[in-house]
């Protein structure tokens, strides 16, 4: 027995089979069944489909923020977590493989509404959620807000399974590759990447892009640091939403001499025509994205690569689940995600 239910939302079905097939793997798991329903005037419905079943019992909820239906995702999470409380639950844990309003955590001018505590409030006095796990925050400082606001959280990185696919890409000689951050706000994690690849070398493994944004999708490049001419570079980012940054970043890498370039990204949202603008810029070899969103087979194209996250979510749940594991969760799933046999799917 597993000890917890698992409910995974709409937004998130696409995890379903997958998930389940890895967590049937080791004992016999079987999702727990809701309904989601909109009406036709854009209000929406959720209902238990055994009630009585949440009674004294533990549940985690899977969901992402897709970005084509955020609120639809994030009120289907806040209404079921409540209506599971209300009907008994003893704890309800969410899973959110990509959290939306990231980008909005401070004020850039007065009178704007900081909308990421206002998501962390509503999933705190309305959902009653117990704890939030979130994969890849835009802004890793909006983990000490949920702290702040006493909602129990935990940060994944999936860092460690993009070093992982390096090191197969590579077949174990990194000596030619270099990591680079597309902005100075990713400079952190590009480093921690490169130190973890090549550990007192880092200095000469890291390139950082400096670049100005001039609006919601333009920026213009200001300056290149670091090691390229003949190398292999691999830029690292949270998300693709236009892939402007990383068009642009990625010409300037070529243009300065790199051999290969590839694109790393936890959140694919490909947001508009960034798929195709990503398959047919010449500047860049390969995109490699998890799915922590849905990407929709119009979008799958031969140049971008699909991590598949089902095995990284069953494992995550079989820590959680375990109550005599004492142990830090994060540092386990780490060293699961360094070790695993990676699932890859494209078009």
């Amino acid at each position: 027995m597993l000890g917890k239910e698992i409910v995974v939302c709409k937004s998130a079905a696409y995890f379903a089979k997958p998930l389940f097939r890895a967590l049937n793997k080791t004992q016999e798991v079987r999702p727990y069944s809701h309904s989601f329903e909109q009406f036709p005037d854009g209000e929406f419905k959720v209902r238990l489909d055994d009630p009585n079943w949440a009674r004294g019992r533990d549940f985690i909820v899977i969901t992402t923020g897709n970005p084509h239906n955020v609120l639809p995702n994030m009120w289907e999470l806040a209404m079921l977590a409540r209506t599971l409380k209300l009907n008994g639950a003893q704890s309800v844990e969410a899973i959110v493989t990509h959290l939306p309003f990231c980008r909005q955590e401070r004020k850039s001018k007065p009178g704007e509404c900081t909308s990421t505590d206002a998501v962390a409030d509503f999933l705190k006095t309305v959902a009653r959620i117990d704890r939030i796990i979130f994969f890849d925050l835009h802004v890793a400082a909006i983990q000490t807000l949920y702290s702040v606001l006493s909602i129990p959280s935990m940060h994944i990185r999936t860092r460690f399974l993009f070093e992982n696919y390096l090191r197969k890409k590579a077949l174990g000689e990194l000596s030619g590759w270099s990591i680079c951050a597309p902005d100075l706000g990713r400079r952190q994690e590009a480093k921690a990447i490169a130190k973890d690849l090549w550990g007192e070398q880092t200095d000469l493994h890291l390139v950082q892009i400096d670049k100005e944004r001039l609006g919601p999708t333009r920026t213009r490049l200001k300056s290149v640091e670091g090691l390229v001419k003949g190398r292999n570079i691999a830029i690292s980012d949270d998300e693709i939403n236009t892939g402007g940054t990383l068009i642009t970043a990625s010409r300037a890498l070529k243009e300065r001499g790199a051999k290969r370039v590839l694109v790393l990204a936890t959140h694919g949202k490909l947001v508009g025509g960034a798929a195709r603008r990503l398959t047919a810029e010449e500047a860049i070899d390969e995109v490699v994205v998890s799915n922590t969103v849905s990407i929709p087979s119009e979008k799958r194209t031969s140049k971008i690569k699909i991590i598949s996250l089902a095995p990284i979510l069953a494992e995550l749940i079989n820590l959680l689940a375990d109550k005599q594991n004492d142990r830090p969760i994060e540092p386990q799933l780490e060293d699961f995600m360094l070790r695993s046999d990676l699932e890859i799917f494209g078009k």
